[in-house]
């Protein structure tokens, strides 16, 4: 079963530059919007079946810092499908 995130910020975040962390994304977050710790990773992990919402002004916040839109953050990602081809042999007479 696959874990599914009402907001895609922890994939945004995990796309980052390798020199910045999720660390220094929360001290910024903390220390130039007041958005303390436990809230951004609260934030972080809402379930999609989870009634609770980011307030609007939260989200346009994470999506500055990540450098994403907004719409970006509140898509849900649907899970990739992968096809697997049968290789088989071609028949002559298919030709």
């Amino acid at each position: 079963m696959e874990i599914r995130f009402k907001y895609q910020i922890n994939h945004f975040l995990s796309i980052q530059p390798r020199h910045i962390t999720v660390d220094d994304v929360r001290r910024l977050l903390e220390k130039q919007y007041g958005i303390s710790q436990e809230i951004f990773n609260r934030d972080r992990f809402i379930m999609v079946s989870d009634p609770t919402e980011v307030p609007e002004e939260r989200l346009n916040i994470y999506a500055v810092v990540l450098h994403v839109s907004v719409s970006q953050l509140t898509q849900v990602r649907e899970p990739e499908v992968v096809y697997h081809v049968v290789n088989k042999p071609i028949n002559p007479k298919d030709r």
